[in-house]
């Protein structure tokens, strides 16, 4: 499996304002994003923005990934929405993506990544994926549950069966 991974910019940035509005099943918070606001993100050195496009021996499945990182502090940054177009599940895309992307904050200095998973009707498949990734509970009620990754106790790794493309301009098909 390829993955390309890349910042949204203004070609992207319509699949990936349109994933945040329809993706439900493997979708850690349910943020919904307009395109503008993904747009104000992406120009916030403080935030990444993150797509990614799968192609498999069966050919390409187009942008199926969003991954937004917030700057809390110089050493920790906040998984805002990570989500996963149902198409795709089962196959650990997720864990190759998050694996690549918090590459950046940590050669930024960053030692802590935390994230969030805010239940919803049907999102229940993901539960348990931050325990899964390595991530430790830091929090947890009704509403949802927090958690954190040292990054200098645990590093998150991509698995060898995904080939990845690097920062390539992503567009559509």
């Amino acid at each position: 499996m390829i993955l390309t991974i890349g910042t949204v910019d203004s070609e992207t940035l319509p699949r990936v304002s349109q994933l945040t509005q329809k993706t439900n099943q493997f979708n850690l918070t349910a943020r919904r994003y307009t395109e503008s606001e993904l747009a104000a993100m992406s120009a916030d050195i403080g935030c990444r923005v993150y797509c990614l496009k799968l192609e498999d021996r069966f050919g390409p499945n187009g942008i199926i990934s969003v991954l937004i990182l917030r700057r809390q502090s110089a050493e920790r940054w906040h998984i805002d929405t990570f989500l996963l177009s149902c198409r795709v599940i089962g196959r650990t895309v997720e864990e190759a993506f998050l694996g690549y992307a918090v590459r950046d904050p940590q050669e930024l200095g960053a030692t802590c990544i935390t994230g969030e998973y805010i239940p919803t009707a049907i999102n229940g498949m993901v539960a348990i994926l931050y325990d899964k990734l390595g991530f430790t509970r830091t929090d947890s009620d009704e509403n949802q549950t927090k958690w954190a990754l040292d990054l200098n106790q645990k590093s998150l790794g991509v698995p060898k069966r995904f080939e990845i493309t690097d920062r390539e301009r992503i567009t559509e098909q």
